[in-house]
């Protein structure tokens, strides 16, 4: 990840702000004025720190803590979880552990699909890494309950939900954080971004449809039927977008009238869904397809691969000791 100016540093302090309000008003003092002050001298010190590390070319030791630190709210609400009993300690060990697990995978995982073009950075992407995996390991403790509360029971219930309230937030808040740059690469050769809005979409739709299901069968329940009808539709145009790339204009605008027919007879799978479909079907339309990508890749390609050429023929003079630099 490469310094993007003052957009970059602005995302920094925000980050670290951010980060640094949840350790000192949550964490340590449970006030506003912790918070306040946990976030400025936070974000301070994140700022200052990537920028010695840019100005220095200290480069994996600034993507360390910038992948890193996104981990650090998860590992704190994980490790600070009352099924743990950890308490304090746990939370701090949580963040320093999922600092280290964070930053590790940037520099090892990530940093070499950059190199292989299965993943790509974006603007705002530090930003998004911290929002996003806060999100991740917030939506990973409500399926997390909802598993504990409806499918674990016996004696071992509590080591059971030990387990499921850690592994699941921690995945969660691992996908979340990670995968949007490698479904940007995946995007070049399949509109698969728009197919991933439609498919949460579908998702959010049919849970409307599923759960009203008991009243399908009373008199004057026709339009209840719309949950399922919508929700199974916008879940099988999901999966057609990516088999058939080429009808993404079709596919795309009739994901955005489901979507719309979706408020009718699904509250818009709580209006979220509706909303997401309507963003998926105007990805899937506006995806300018592979050709163009393809050329471009293709050029990029070539020079590597002459640049690969020049260094092995000069590797090979001077091992046979024809170098004349």
């Amino acid at each position: 990840m490469e310094s993007k100016g003052v957009f970059y540093y602005i995302q920094m302090l925000l980050i670290g702000t951010f980060i640094g309000a949840f350790i000192g008003g949550i964490i340590i003092t449970s006030n506003l004025y912790g918070a306040m002050i946990g976030g400025i001298c936070t974000g301070i010190t994140l700022t200052l720190t990537i920028y010695l590390c840019d100005k220095y070319k200290y480069q994996k030791t600034s993507d360390f803590i910038i992948y890193g630190i996104a981990g650090v709210i998860p590992g704190g609400l994980i490790g600070g979880n009352t099924t743990l009993g950890l308490g304090v300690i746990g939370t701090f060990i949580g963040m320093i552990i999922f600092l280290c697990l964070f930053g590790t995978i940037s520099v090892t995982l990530i940093a070499r699909q950059k190199a292989n073009s299965i993943y790509l950075s974006f603007k705002g992407e530090p930003l998004y890494y911290t929002l996003s995996s806060f999100i991740g390991v917030w939506l990973g403790y409500l399926f997390a309950s909802l598993i504990v509360n409806n499918l674990v029971t016996g004696s071992h219930i509590h080591i059971w939900q030990a387990i499921i309230q850690f592994f699941v937030p921690f995945f969660l808040s691992l996908f979340f954080s990670f995968s949007s740059g490698f479904l940007l690469a995946a995007n070049l050769k399949r509109p698969i971004l728009g197919a991933v809005f439609t498919f949460t979409s579908s998702s959010l739709v049919l849970w409307i449809g599923i759960d009203i299901a008991p009243m399908l069968f009373l008199p004057g329940s026709g339009l209840l039927w719309a949950g399922l009808f919508i929700g199974s539709l916008l879940l099988t145009m999901s999966v057609m977008a990516l088999v058939f790339p080429a009808m993404n204009m079709f596919i795309g605008s009739l994901i955005i009238v489901l979507s719309i027919l979706s408020f009718v007879g699904a509250v818009g799978g709580l209006i979220i869904g509706g909303v997401l479909g309507i963003i998926g079907g105007a990805f899937i339309i506006g995806w300018k397809g592979n050709d163009e990508i393809t050329s471009k890749q293709l050029a990029e390609a070539k020079e590597t691969k002459l640049a690969q050429s020049v260094i092995y023929v000069h590797e090979k003079m001077i091992a046979a000791g024809k170098d004349e630099v």
